[in-house]
């Protein structure tokens, strides 16, 4: 089954589910390998340093100061290869 194209068909068909994971944004050192034990959902490489969204249950224990936040997820079908 192919993905959808049309934004506007795309826009309107969009079903926002919100997560029941809490999840948090954290900083690191970049040289501190051992927060991929955190198994983080994703990284940002920035200047001051890495950047984590990692599960809220999984930084309790290593003791990183961070921002909480809930994960809502656009579930849809799309098709970027052809879009304008």
């Amino acid at each position: 089954m192919s993905g959808e194209t049309n934004l506007a068909v795309l826009l309107k068909s969009m079903n926002p589910i919100l997560r029941d994971e809490e999840y948090v944004f954290c900083s690191v050192d970049r040289q501190d390998n051992s927060c991929l034990k955190l198994d983080p959902i994703c990284i940002f490489h920035e200047d001051e340093g890495l950047t984590l969204i990692v599960r809220h249950d999984r930084t309790d224990a290593a003791e990183i100061s961070y921002l909480s936040f809930r994960m809502v997820t656009l579930s849809i079908h799309s098709s970027f290869n052809q879009m304008p």
